[in-house]
């Protein structure tokens, strides 16, 4: 079965002041980006020099001076050194479940010939579950080290490897007949959930899925969340945005 999620909010970012009365001391972030260029991306397209991280939400952002009133003891600070900051990308133009289910199969994207993808589909079948199929993808002939070995003489056209996808995609869909719905329904899951994984560790905060109207998302909010609200749309944990988030920031800072 083939499902798409479009516009699936994996996480919100609030920019707010913070609201303690006055003269209280304002309580101590968790995460503080300090001396860098921070994009706010307000109405006024706003740049600051710092931002304040509180539970996995931003909850201030200005001059270093502002900020610093929000370092605590415990407080992680992270000195930008000049780099630029920003909250997370919106994808307007994506694949979510396709990103989700190459999560789930042999990721051909950096192999140096055809004898390692080979390998690499001995190394599955001797994991595997008879009768499991084993797909990959990614794969580009053109970037190989070398040539098969035996290989056909001639200019490739290309013609064969596209047209014998055909019965192969065939055959597949034929043995995923047999699923029950409760097998179809966690495998959708498990690739929401990866896709979601994948877009976060890349900074990607907001999917829009590609060839998908912002009008099919009540059945995907039923799908995911069945006691939620037609107009709500599924999030992750904040939790997990917040490890995700640190994780790439010092990915960044560490390269």
């Amino acid at each position: 079965m083939k499902r798409t999620v479009s516009a699936l909010a994996l996480a919100a970012l609030l920019v707010a002041a913070c609201t303690d009365a006055p003269g209280d001391a304002p309580a101590p972030a968790d995460l503080v980006l300090r001396g860098g260029t921070v994009a706010t991306v307000d109405a006024d397209n706003t740049m600051a020099e710092a931002v304040a991280i509180d539970d996995g939400w931003i909850v201030a952002v200005g001059s270093d001076e502002d900020i610093d009133t929000l370092i605590g003891a415990q407080t992680r600070v992270i000195e930008l050194d000049g780099r630029f900051a920003m909250p997370g990308f919106i994808e307007g133009h994506g694949h979510y479940m396709s990103l989700g289910n190459s999560k789930t199969i042999l990721d051909l994207n950096n192999v140096a010939n055809w004898d390692e993808i080979v390998q690499m589909v001995a190394d599955a079948v001797s994991e595997a579950e008879p009768g499991e199929w084993i797909r990959g993808r990614g794969w580009h002939q053109e970037k190989w080290d070398r040539p098969p070995d035996p290989a056909v003489e001639g200019n490739p056209t290309g013609l064969l490897r596209e047209t014998a996808q055909r019965p192969v995609s065939g055959a597949f869909a034929d043995s995923q007949l047999g699923r029950t719905t409760e097998e179809i329904e966690a495998q959708f899951r498990r690739e929401v959930m990866l896709a979601a994984e994948e877009a976060l560790s890349k900074g990607v905060t907001s999917f829009q899925d590609a060839g998908s109207g912002f009008g099919t998302d009540t059945n995907r909010v039923t799908l995911l969340a069945p006691d939620a609200a037609p107009e709500a749309l599924p999030q992750l944990p904040k939790e997990a945005v917040a490890g995700h988030i640190l994780d790439r920031v010092q990915a960044l800072l560490a390269g």
